[in-house]
Parts: structure tokens; sequence; C-alpha cells
């Protein structure tokens, strides 16, 4: 819950406005998954667009960015384990990979390990090293 918190509090910082459903519409086609997804969390959306942008928003952490780090604040801040994370992005990187969406799952230079990985050895690196990353 705390996290929820702070992420409502740094929402509030930043906007002088209150969030509205138009809002986090317009990120989320601007492509700005997260973003869209902090808004939303202020907001009291359907389920199913809460469960989107949830799962948009960690594949933009993870396989786009490959930021270990925000990925692991995002599934904490979205109530995420470690197992249940890893399950849904080997699953989102099937799909991607199946509809020949690959571009965010070849091979990037990974700054951590000085090594290129494809988007599953990151994953595994993610996972492997869960309790070193630091919490945010």
């Amino acid at each position: 819950m705390a996290c929820l918190l702070c992420l409502h509090a740094d929402i509030r910082e930043k906007m002088d406005q209150e969030p509205t459903r138009d809002m986090v519409i317009a990120e989320r086609e601007r492509g700005h998954f997260v973003r869209a997804a902090r808004l939303a969390l202020t907001l009291e959306l359907p389920e199913e667009m809460m469960r989107e942008l949830r799962s948009k928003a960690l594949w933009q952490m993870a396989a786009e960015w490959r930021n270990p780090a925000g990925t692991k604040f995002l599934a904490g801040a979205f109530g995420i384990s470690r197992d249940s994370l890893e399950k849904h992005l080997m699953k989102a990187m099937e799909s991607k990979s199946s509809r020949g969406e690959t571009k965010s799952i070849e091979p990037a230079y990974d700054y951590h390990t000085g090594k290129y990985l494809s988007f599953e050895e990151w994953v595994a690196g993610l996972i492997k090293n869960w309790n070193r990353i630091p919490d945010s």
C-alpha cells in the first residue's frame, strides 16, 4: 500500500489537475504505458483496462527498457510477485514472438553484465538477482 501512496503523491506533485480517464487514454495512445498505469492507479477504472495497462507497463519497463529496478518497482506497486512476474513476462514474450513482434525480445546490451542478452536471458537474470535489486 505504501508504494501506491508514493505513486499517488508523485502524480499529484507533477500535475496541476486531478488525473482523468481521458488523461489515461491519451497517455496510452502515446505509448506511455508506465505513465498511464500510474495515472490509472488514482482512478476507479474497469479492471480489464487496469489489467491491460499494468501488463503493457511491465512489458515496456522490462522488455523495451530492460530496467530491472523499474520492473521490480512496478511489480511491487501492482501487487505482482516475482514468480507471477516471471510467468507473465514469459507468456507475453511467447505471444509477441508468435505474432512476429520480435524487436523487444532480440538480444540487447545489458549494462549490468556487459553482455548482449536475449529477453529470456535478461528475465532469468532479473529473477536470479531479484533480492539484490534495490527497492525504490
